[in-house]
């Protein structure tokens, strides 16, 4: 799905979750009775409570049943919904050995040659060639993110404060950097606009 459905669809769920909250009902639906499995009620609970709260509770002992009394409010699952999309628009495909072990054996690349190179040492050729076996095998595709004009194509991957919005084309990135620096009465040129590789969901 593309990020601007994605955007779409999280703008009316927070829209709902407004809704559900000044209705303050504090009901859930029958409709998620056995519609989730224990890990995933388990993973909005995560989600929406401190983990103090989720020790005293003694979650992983819970039964479903239990697990559902606990979440007891649709709001939460909403809430839930909201933060896997927002996590899906801005996923960006890791360099860490299992993953990459974990690709290459699901496509049966074990023959090539990055499969039996650590990721520590790969160049930035390597990585060049893994971001491309991943687009020929669906897994990621190209996007747009606006960082600060400091950051260089080299270091895109590595600052501490990842950009938070993707864009489907650079002509979107760059339509949205025109508002920012018109809102904000900056110089255009106080950003720039990286190309990245975003993790494509099956």
């Amino acid at each position: 799905m593309r990020i601007k459905q994605l955007k779409l669809i999280v703008h009316f769920l927070k829209q709902l979750e407004n809704e559900i909250k000044h209705q303050n009902k504090q009901e859930l639906h029958s409709f998620f009775t056995g519609f989730f499995t224990k890990e995933e009620l388990i993973e909005i609970l995560e989600c929406s409570f401190f983990d103090q709260d989720l020790i005293e509770h003694e979650v992983e002992t819970l039964s479903e049943e239990q697990l559902l009394e606990l979440i007891g409010d649709d709001v939460f699952i909403v809430m839930f919904l909201i933060q896997k999309l927002e996590s899906e628009i801005t996923a960006s495909p890791e360099l860490k050995e299992k993953e990459v072990t974990e690709f290459f054996r699901e496509k049966s690349l074990e023959l090539h040659y990055l499969f039996s190179k650590p990721v520590l040492q790969w160049d930035k050729y390597d990585v060049a060639n893994y971001h491309s076996l991943l687009a020929r095998h669906g897994k990621s595709t190209c996007v747009f993110a606006i960082f600060t004009s400091d950051v260089t194509d080299e270091q895109k991957y590595l600052v501490t404060t990842p950009p938070t919005c993707f864009f489907d084309t650079k002509e979107e990135a760059q339509a949205e950097l025109d508002r920012i620096a018109q809102k904000r009465n900056i110089p255009k040129t106080e950003f720039v606009i990286h190309p990245l590789w975003r993790v494509t969901k099956n």
